[in-house]
């Protein structure tokens, strides 16, 4: 049996629940609900395992998490619009073309019917983008984590320090996410400009037509 893990499972999913995992971890072992110690007896192999479809699922559960904060503060995010114009500044030859707004999952999918390894480099892009949205929440709580240490715990100092450094990391997090976003973006449409006849591709046959019909000299 194989298992093929994609850029999307490690950055997206497996990394953001990672850090919600190990959140979780410290949480509940300054509550005494659990031991940390006594996973040392546990056979290796298993509790590899079990850690990885932990980080994974956790990942995948709390990922509706990031999307909503990434929605409430869309002050931080460059919409499609924006990668649209700006492409379109950069290569104006492309500025009428039917593929600068066709929806950018439909280009996406193109790209990689026409060439995986040039569609790697965009999917890189998104994933890291996505993981860095994930990741905020997780952050943010781990800076109010620290907030209640600085208060009921007895290094206050290292606490105040330590929400200070989440709380910055959490906000540094949102904004390269709307950035990495924003060059996948760009990157989508980059290669979706060297696609021979996407346009063709893009535009429906009877709008072709009447197309044709309109540029044909009139009898």
């Amino acid at each position: 049996m194989s298992i093929t893990l994609s850029v999307y499972d490690i950055f997206a999913y497996a990394v953001p629940g990672a850090t919600y995992l190990t959140l979780i971890t410290y949480i509940f072992t300054r509550l005494k609900w659990i031991d940390p110690q006594g996973l040392l007896h546990v056979n290796t192999t298993l509790l590899v395992i079990g850690l990885a479809l932990a980080c994974y699922l956790s990942g995948y559960i709390t990922y509706p998490v990031g999307r909503a904060l990434s929605h409430a503060i869309g002050a931080w995010r460059k919409d499609v619009r924006t990668a649209r114009e700006e492409f379109a500044r950069r290569v104006p030859a492309a500025k009428n073309r039917p593929f600068l707004q066709a929806d950018l999952g439909t280009l996406r999918g193109s790209i990689e019917v026409h060439g995986t390894d040039t569609a790697i480099e965009m999917a890189r892009l998104t994933a890291i983008g996505i993981m860095l949205r994930n990741v905020a929440p997780a952050l943010a709580l781990g800076a109010i984590t620290s907030l209640v240490e600085a208060v009921r715990g007895t290094s206050p100092v290292f606490a105040v320090s330590c929400f200070v450094l989440l709380a910055l990391a959490s906000a540094a997090s949102l904004w390269q996410a709307g950035r990495m976003t924003h060059w996948a973006d760009m990157k989508t449409l980059e290669l979706a400009f060297w696609i021979p006849n996407i346009d063709n591709e893009l535009v429906p046959q009877s709008h072709r037509s009447s197309t044709r019909q309109r540029k044909s000299p009139v009898d």
